[in-house]
Order: structure tokens, then sequence, then C-alpha cells
């Protein structure tokens, strides 16, 4: 029989675990809020069953190419400070996607394990064009993440939207904003009936995993 301090223990592990899971999924969900917003794509993003995650932004490359491509891939970082405000929703954690899509998933939790790191790439970003400027590397780096801060108080809902979604289905997907930039195909999820989000792209021989993404 379990002790009362192995429950506590146990329940608390949870809390953790889901706590954990929610700065995750806001990180993702940053940014592809972020990338459909200022560019107009499509994208998706996962997490996975040991917390981490993956957003396809729609960008082939790893150093950001503008200022604007630099605030996306700062967003997701600058997101993760609305753990402080929103709670997890209080939905059941679905089944892991390692679980689910086992070969797909780990393809893609392979993928992701040689992404270059938010952080490294917009240092690089910082540097690019500028390698005799060391001055203005900081400041680039200070405008990039003030903008991506402004970006998320003034996207925040949308943001917290994604994520609960993300979080209570391991996978989602946003469409591209009709008029504004290309379309991209990104990870794809069936939304049902939760929110507004789309029903996704999945057809019977694809898993929702099978996309490889750009950003993580």
């Amino acid at each position: 029989m379990q002790t009362l301090e192995e429950a506590s223990a146990q329940r608390c592990h949870g809390l953790t675990d889901r706590r954990s899971r929610w700065t995750t999924c806001l990180h993702e969900a940053g940014h592809v809020v972020a990338a459909r917003r200022l560019f107009g794509r499509a994208g998706g993003a996962a997490v996975f069953e040991d917390g981490s995650g993956v957003a396809d932004v729609g960008r082939q490359v790893d150093v950001p190419a503008s200022f604007k491509d630099a605030l996306a891939t700062a967003a997701g970082a600058a997101a993760e400070s609305l753990d402080e405000r929103y709670s997890p929703p209080p939905v059941p954690m679905p089944v892991p996607l390692e679980v689910a899509y086992p070969e797909a998933a780990g393809r893609l939790k392979a993928d992701v394990a040689e992404l270059m790191p938010d952080e490294v790439a917009i240092a690089r970003w910082c540097i690019h064009g500028r390698e005799g400027e060391p001055d203005l590397w900081a400041r680039r780096h200070g405008w990039v993440q003030a903008a991506a801060q402004d970006f998320v108080a003034e996207h925040r809902q949308e943001i917290v939207d994604t994520a609960a979604a993300l979080f209570g289905r391991g996978i989602v997907r946003l469409p591209a904003l009709p008029g504004k930039g290309v379309a991209h195909v990104g990870l794809t999820a069936d939304a049902g009936s939760q929110g507004s989000l789309p029903r996704g792209c999945q057809t019977e021989h694809e898993s929702p995993c099978d996309r490889v993404v750009e950003r993580a």
C-alpha cells in the first residue's frame, strides 16, 4: 500500500511534469504564433513526453535572415514568461507522441537534436554582417528581445490558446493568414471541436509527426 509520503511525492512529480510541459507549450506556441502574425505562415508544434518540444515556423535555414525572423525565434523564450500569469489547462495529458507514433516521433526527435538552439541562432543573427562592430551585437540582441516581449504582450491570448491546444493534444497546427505571405505546410493534427483551431491535413497513411520541422 502506498504511504502518504509516497503519494505526496508522486503528486508533486505529476504537478512538476504538467508545469514543465506547459512552459514548453508556451514556448513553442510563441514561435508559431509569431511566424503566423509576422509572415502569414502556416506552422505547427509538437511536445514530447520528456518535456521537450519543437515548432515549425516555415524557415529553411537556421540563422534568421531578417529582424522579423529573429523576433519569431526570440518569441519562444519570451512566451515562457506567460507561465507566471496562466496555469496549465485542467485537461488530462494525451497519450505521448512517442507511444502513439513511435517511429515518426523518433525520427522527429532525432531531427530536433540536430537543430541550432534558438539562443545560438539569435546570437549569429546579431553578428552576421556586422562582424567588425562588436558594440552593435549587444544592441541588436537587446532590440530583438524587447520586440519579442512586446509581441508576446500583444498576442498573449492567441499564444495561450495555442499552447492550451498543444498541451491537451501533443501536436497542433495553425493555418496561414489569408492574403499575407505564403502558406507553409507544417505539422498536422486533428483539432477536433476544441477552440477555433482548424482541422488538420492528416491522411490515412500519414502520422502527424511525418513533417520535418525547421526550428526547435
